[in-house]
């Protein structure tokens, strides 16, 4: 642990300004992997993750397999830390070029899952903090991978009372990013009705200008007269 955390932090001395990783009308979905152990046996738990818009959250719905117990579970992390560590054009042997843009992040979050498969054949409970932090490889512009380490700390409530829990697992996602139909024809619409506000106005002082000549040329024919 103390060698992941001195990584972490090498890691945010050395990146660069905060970003922005996503824009806050995209949708993200995929295919999350965790694997590790835990105060209940070896972890593995495939499911899937997503990140819906103006949500500062990223959800996941996931299946647990420990030793002999199963059950679904859910999460939910924010990101308060993200930083650029890497962001270039690479052009390969073959002649393709790459972006090759890597960043940092690190968050808190919560989980809660059930288990079942206990000797009583009751559902088990167990919940708690998730602390994730890794890396993101934006592969292309609408493609993500994320490999990151996720320890939590919680309470596990079973059949012989409340107890507590652990588990430090590694985290895969293969990420799929886009922009919802709506919201691209709204950001449309309100790009045409910004224009036709500009064109009104400037039509509008167009003829100001008209009537303001035409009374200056009636002023000055009656002055003449």
């Amino acid at each position: 642990m103390r060698k992941i955390a001195l990584v972490l932090i090498v890691g945010m001395l050395a990146a660069g300004a905060t970003f922005a990783q996503h824009s806050d009308d995209e949708v993200g979905i995929g295919a999350v992997f965790n694997f590790g152990g835990s105060s209940r046996g070896f972890l593995i738990s495939p499911g899937v993750s997503f990140k819906l818009p103006n949500i500062p959250v990223f959800w996941g719905v996931a299946v647990n397999f420990y030793d002999g117990l199963w059950g679904p579970a859910i999460t939910g992390d924010h990101h308060f830390f993200a930083r650029n560590f890497r962001d270039e054009v690479v052009t390969g042997d073959d002649g393709r070029t790459y972006d090759l843009r890597l960043d940092w992040f690190a968050g808190v979050g919560g989980f809660a899952n059930l288990l079942f498969g206990g000797p009583d054949n009751s559902p088990d409970f167990a919940f708690g903090l998730r602390i994730p932090a890794g890396m993101t490889w934006r592969v292309i512009s609408w493609g993500e991978v994320a490999l990151g380490m996720v320890p939590s700390l919680g309470l596990y409530v079973g059949h012989d009372g409340p107890a507590f829990h652990w588990s430090v697992s590694g985290e895969l996602v293969l990420r799929y990013w886009f922009t919802p139909q709506a919201r691209r024809g709204n950001g449309r619409e309100n790009g045409r009705e910004n224009r036709n506000r500009v064109n009104g106005q400037e039509n509008g002082n167009g003829a100001n200008g008209q009537e303001n000549a035409a009374a200056d040329n009636d002023t000055g024919n009656g002055e003449d007269a």
